[in-house]
């Protein structure tokens, strides 16, 4: 996604991958911030949530 206002140009960029297995589900995922083209933030999450018989 990109925000632009005059003068200043933001972009956001993801990625996320979902997995399974027989007992749980698994989330990567990746977040990078860029202002003006450089990347100025970055944050990778990997979350396990475990399934739930019913």
């Amino acid at each position: 996604m990109r925000f632009g206002r005059s003068g200043w140009d933001v972009r956001v960029e993801t990625r996320t991958t979902l997995t399974s297995d027989d007992t749980a589900f698994h989330v990567d995922a990746t977040l990078d911030g860029y202002e003006g083209g450089r990347r100025v933030f970055s944050r990778t999450w990997n979350e396990h949530v475990p399934r739930v018989a019913p």
